[in-house]
């Protein structure tokens, strides 16, 4: 069984071990020694069941586990399957229960002596936190742990801290130290041989070069991404490299290709049962088909992901339905509704510190504003975002060129032509530099002819 898991031929791993686990009752042994067989068959065929995505065997393992780890009375294990449940309560995206989890195995560490699980239970803590948008107190779990791996010459407890640093850096649109950590997390897990580790640290450094627009290179590294975890058959993470693909073939332009890929991200999702990641795929589903201008599908999908945020729990992923949802609406015609949507965007965005995407919102209000008329109101919402751009750089508002296209014929409507045309150089010259970092030339002429703003900006620049 530990051999085929170690081969990712994980049907046949599950199958061995649950034959040992059938055989065990037979073998004549201390009551002890069959305990202690229990219980590692039973960790390795729930490792198994986590990384192919069947979680109710994999819950069915861990109340076994449990149950052994309590009989054993051994805190370090006990703290071992508490990180386990961290992990599992993750994956189906019940946040609170994963933070209870790690806490309780960091208590349990903490009376075995064992650092290394400590460190790893602050790790799932804080993951569990900014899963919730608490990014300040994700912050301080990952930095309590990431001093105490490298006090203890933790290496692959100091990469996983760095990985899980840079995506929180990353929610907080501080990119260079985003792509800082994730490089440094990448070398550890290189020097390692950790390829599981290798491919998450590059899909979530695809995830960096994107917003930094270097759109070619995060396209290759999410192929490679997807590969990997193709050959490990890790149905979780493959479904997670589909979607990341399908946001690089957006941006480029592609909107039938990132169209299928979030489908079949989708698709993936819903075959492990994994709520989050329906909802992500269903939000830029969501965004995609408003491209394409389908908004009555756009909303449907929207909506639909709006509803698992708000189970689950997950505010910053529920901020980014709303957004979306707010593009299908304004498509529709629906402008009460889409400035409810951007509004309640914008205001959970502020709460948990991204004050960049929250200017989006803002951006979105203006729009909804000069279509009721209320042009006063939109040249205010307008000028606001355009002071924090200026004062903070344009790098950190999601979509910062349909800012400047959207704050362009505001300005336009005001009768203010000549801000308009300089907010549109702004824009044209950003367009610009973000393409000049693509360096596949039919990648670049997409991305200046088929995404829908750069060519408005483009016409609007040469008129």
């Amino acid at each position: 069984g530990e051999q085929a898991a170690g081969q990712f031929a994980n049907a046949d791993a599950i199958a061995y071990f649950s034959r040992a686990l059938d055989l065990l009752p037979k073998v004549e042994e201390s009551p002890a020694w069959l305990r202690d067989q229990r219980y590692h068959l039973l960790l390795g065929r729930e490792g198994v069941y986590r990384l192919t995505g069947q979680r109710d065997a994999q819950a069915a393992d861990l109340e076994a586990l449990t149950g052994l780890a309590q009989e054993m009375a051994d805190p370090g294990r006990q703290a071992e399957v508490a990180l386990r449940w961290a992990a599992y309560y993750e994956a189906v995206s019940e946040f609170p229960a994963a933070v209870y989890a790690a806490q309780e195995a960091v208590g349990l560490a903490e009376r075995a002596g064992d650092v290394r699980r400590k460190t790893e239970g602050l790790i799932a803590w804080g993951r569990a936190l900014w899963r919730q948008g608490a990014f300040d107190e994700a912050l301080e779990r990952l930095k309590e742990a990431l001093a105490l791996a490298r006090e203890h010459g933790d290496r692959a407890g100091e990469a996983t801290c760095l990985l899980n640093i840079g995506i929180v850096l990353y929610f907080l649109s501080d990119f260079e130290g985003a792509r800082e950590r994730l490089e440094a997390a990448l070398a550890i897990r290189q020097e390692l041989g950790d390829r599981r580790g290798e491919a998450i640290t590059l899909g979530n450094l695809a995830g960096v070069y994107h917003a930094l627009g270097d759109f070619h290179r995060c396209k290759s590294l999410g192929e490679q991404v997807l590969s990997v975890y193709r050959t490990l058959g890790d149905r979780r993470n493959e479904a997670q490299a589909l979607s990341n693909l399908g946001s690089v073939h957006h941006a480029l332009g592609h909107l039938e290709m990132a169209r299928d890929l979030y489908r079949q991200a989708m698709d993936r999702f819903r075959e492990i049962e994994e709520r989050r990641g329906i909802a992500l795929a269903a939000e830029n589903l969501g965004l995609v088909l408003h491209d394409l201008g389908d908004d009555a599908a756009a909303r449907r999908y929207c909506e639909q992901a709006l509803a698992i945020e708000r189970e689950i729990g997950d505010r910053q992923g529920e901020a980014y339905a709303l957004t979306y949802l707010g593009l299908a609406l304004e498509g529709l015609g629906e402008w009460d509704a889409a400035a409810e949507a951007h509004g309640e965007a914008a205001r959970i965005r502020s709460e948990i510190g991204q004050e960049g995407p929250a200017v989006y919102n803002q951006v979105g209000l203006a729009r909804v504003a000069l279509r009721k008329g209320q042009i006063e109101e939109a040249v205010a919402l307008v000028d606001r975002a355009l002071a924090w751009m200026e004062q903070h750089g344009p790098a950190s508002v999601e979509y910062p060129l349909h800012a400047y296209l959207s704050a362009a014929e505001v300005l336009a409507a005001a009768d203010q032509p000549e801000r308009a045309r300089e907010i549109i150089s702004d824009a044209r010259a950003l367009l610009a530099e973000q393409a000049s970092r693509i360096s596949d030339e039919d990648a670049r002429r997409t991305f200046l002819e088929d995404v829908p703003v750069h060519r408005a900006i483009r016409e609007w620049a040469s008129s």
